[in-house]
């Protein structure tokens, strides 16, 4: 990781899932789609911590990917910017660069890339919602940041995940050593706008910190004039992991992220080692200009050790 002069913020402010008696007899949920329902889009119960920031820059050499969950990967890319806009340069080109580079940084056997999106933040958000802007007429069609800690999958859905893309030889594959691990950088650099966080796993505690949360999703968009007829038999329901605060957790983030590092944080591991919480967070504009909407690109993936 190169050295520079660099812009570090001490704290930032980040969502989480409260720990309110109201979960220990209802599961949280999230609506991703208006349906034809009076129930509100979520049961979130959601309180704002200020937590220190330890920057990846000056730290990561301290850190271990095997027990933090957490590494910053250079990697050249024959990418530009304007190649994002391309679906099938992203996937037959990034995607394939991030496949090598796992595989030469990690020594898994196989790595296999599930699902790659960008995001650009709006200039409206967060001042409008996402679902706000998802009802505008010429509002932004990319995902806005995530400012609520969460892990992406968690055992249950990434098991079904392998099952799912190898239905030929998921057996030989669960009983071995898999990984999920997500990803990021910015599509421009260096970003200060809306950076990512991190938590260290080795922060965690699995018992107290963690909870599934339910996301349910219409099957497509043209199932939601057929809901009150097929009952939920057109939902999808799909868990991820919420995060209480602990003061205990230990955050991190890397100042002024360049296009050419590699944010790797893991998210489940069959070995029983924590995944990643991680957020988006406001970053202290620098003097009087306010930086350029953050946007970003993250590929998700599964590694396969033998």
């Amino acid at each position: 990781m190169a050295a520079r002069t660099t812009t570090h913020q001490a704290k930032a402010s980040i969502d989480f899932l409260a720990k309110d008696p109201f979960y220990d007899r209802v599961k949280p949920y999230s609506i991703h789609r208006s349906l034809p329902t009076t129930l509100p889009h979520d049961n979130l119960v959601r309180e704002v911590h200020d937590v220190p920031l330890h920057d990846l820059r000056k730290e990561a050499h301290s850190l271990s990917f095997e027990e933090n969950g957490i590494a910053v990967l250079e990697m050249a890319s024959a990418m530009t910017y304007d190649d994002f806009e391309d679906r099938h340069k992203v996937e037959q080109t990034y995607c394939k660069e991030v496949a090598d580079a796992l595989l030469m940084y990690t020594n898994a056997a196989s790595v296999q890339i599930f699902d790659c999106s960008i995001r650009k933040r709006h200039e409206a958000w967060p001042e409008k919602s996402s679902r706000e802007l998802d009802g505008e007429v010429q509002s932004s069609t990319y995902p806005q940041p995530a400012r609520q800690a969460h892990i992406d999958i968690n055992e249950k859905e990434t098991g079904a995940l392998v099952k799912e893309l190898n239905p030929f030889d998921y057996d030989r594959l669960l009983s071995g050593r898999y990984i999920t691990l997500n990803v990021w950088r910015p599509l421009f650099g260096p970003l200060q706008d809306w950076p990512l966080a991190v938590c260290d796993a080795a922060s965690v505690d699995l018992m107290l910190d963690f909870m599934d949360l339910d996301n349910i999703y219409l099957s497509s968009a043209e199932d939601l004039n057929d809901t009150p007829k097929k009952g939920l038999a057109n939902l999808k329901v799909i868990e991820n992991v919420l995060i209480h605060y602990n003061p205990a957790q230990r955050w991190h983030y890397l100042s002024d992220h360049q296009p050419s590092e590699l944010l790797l944080f893991r998210q489940f591991d069959s070995t029983g080692k924590p995944g990643v919480p991680h957020a988006s967070f406001y970053q202290q504009p620098v003097g009087t200009n306010f930086p350029r909407c953050r946007e970003s690109v993250e590929v998700r993936v599964i590694l396969y050790f033998e």
